[in-house]
């Protein structure tokens, strides 16, 4: 995780200084081109309107481009680092008296002898909550591949097939 982070920094410092000498360049290409065409001369005129219309639908297209690879890098980043969760007053007070509300019910529970019973349901609703809640991100594809478009596998996935065809034929017959 930390080398993805510091190759995502290293490229993005490396964007960040193209970019910087690209519009340093593209100004001074500017500028350069607007003292040559000051002369009379109706080509020259005609020639530095036609590169002006041509360096503003660069930097347009430059623009663009920019802004496609930033909301890419802004996805890759949400992707690989979750949020992580604040423990603000309101959420401690909140998981407190969620825990004295169970251990309340599960007084009562014992009361009525079904205590074990209480328990054991607690656990499976706690693990269908903690399971329910997690969203899949776009494109990414489950582990179980009978979840995933066309059943399609995870690349290293070790497969009933594989195995016995590295039975049968050896280990050097698996590519």
């Amino acid at each position: 995780m930390e080398a993805k982070l510091a190759e995502y920094r290293a490229r993005k410092a490396k964007e960040t200084a193209r970019q910087d000498g690209s519009q340093s360049g593209l100004i001074s290409n500017l500028l350069r081109r607007n003292k040559t065409t000051g002369s009379d001369n109706p080509q020259s005129k005609s020639e530095s309107q036609n590169d002006k219309t041509s360096a503003t639908m660069s930097t347009k297209d430059d623009q663009q481009n920019q802004q496609q690879q930033q909301q890419q890098q802004q996805e890759v980043i949400e992707e690989e680092v979750p949020e992580p969760r604040v423990w603000d007053k309101l959420t401690i007070l909140e998981f407190g008296l969620k825990c004295v509300l169970w251990l309340a019910l599960w007084g009562l529970f014992v009361e009525i002898q079904f205590g074990a019973v209480f328990v054991l349901l607690s656990a499976l609703f706690f693990l269908y909550r903690s399971l329910s809640n997690r969203k899949r991100k776009k494109n990414k594809l489950s582990a179980y591949s009978v979840f995933n478009p066309n059943f399609e596998r995870l690349d290293g996935t070790f497969t009933a097939e594989q195995f016995e065809q590295e039975l049968r034929y050896g280990p050097s017959s698996v590519r």
